[in-house]
């Protein structure tokens, strides 16, 4: 049996020498927190987005502007449609976000940029770029964005990326490995360095998220390379561990 090594980078934004634009924004729909009586927490994920699914299909669509708490029966009663409108079951969990994303950017902007730290953005012609020399799984989604103090807008997408690794329980503490039957919680500490498990890291795509770490994007070594080989900006890359 051959053992493939891979080598997989955390995907960070460049803010080296500072960052010289904002993008302050929103996705149009989403899943409330979730409030368990079974493990008494109360709590939300953050990152996970699904941009090209149009909410709006449904006819309960009104229901998925809500901010706040609900309970474990009404999660799974908001997830129910959710699984019909998305077949391939991606993780939805409380917090998901839906539809594009709305807001406001202003400043210089390079090939890449992000919105908060974990919503990753990209000029049309760099993904085109990357398109053209075989990168796997890139999905881009117009943004609704008003552009602001005489900024030259650029055409961008964000890039909707599928929720995949997972940390190896290796570096995990025993109580850390435990969930809630009712609601999935888990009650995680960021181990460092992170230690990704190899079994999780999927083979058909070149960006990718994490599963218990949502707001962490990954990458492969053929991402990176051709990144930097189209000399493309706005990212920087950490290698990370695989057990």
């Amino acid at each position: 049996e051959i053992i493939m090594i891979v080598k997989v980078y955390e995907v960070r934004p460049d803010d080296a020498k500072g960052r010289h634009y904002e993008i302050d924004g929103k996705h149009k729909w989403g899943l409330p927190g979730i409030q368990c009586l079974s493990c008494g927490n109360t709590w939300v994920s953050v990152g996970l987005a699904y941009p090209s699914t149009d909410i709006s299909r449904l006819p309960t669509s009104e229901r998925y502007f809500k901010n706040g708490a609900v309970s474990v029966e009404a999660m799974e009663e908001l997830r129910r449609p959710l699984h019909e409108l998305m077949p391939n079951h991606p993780l939805l969990k409380p917090g998901t976000s839906f539809g594009p994303l709305i807001g406001k950017a202003y400043g210089q902007i390079g090939d890449f940029a992000f919105c908060g730290s974990w919503t990753l953005l990209i000029r049309t012609e760099a993904l085109q770029a990357l398109e053209n020399v075989g990168v796997r799984g890139l999905i881009g989604v117009q943004p609704q964005l008003k552009w602001l103090r005489g900024t030259v807008p650029v055409r961008l997408v964000e890039l909707e990326i599928k929720a995949c690794t997972l940390v190896a329980p290796s570096s995990l503490q025993p109580e850390e490995r435990r969930s809630c039957a009712a609601c999935g919680y888990r009650r995680l500490k960021t181990p460092a360095p992170i230690i990704l498990a190899h079994s999780s890291i999927p083979a058909d795509l070149d960006l990718f998220r994490g599963r218990d770490f949502t707001t962490r994007i990954f990458a492969t070594g053929r991402f990176v390379e051709t990144v930097q080989t189209l000399g493309l900006t706005g990212l920087v890359f950490h290698e990370v561990e695989i057990a």
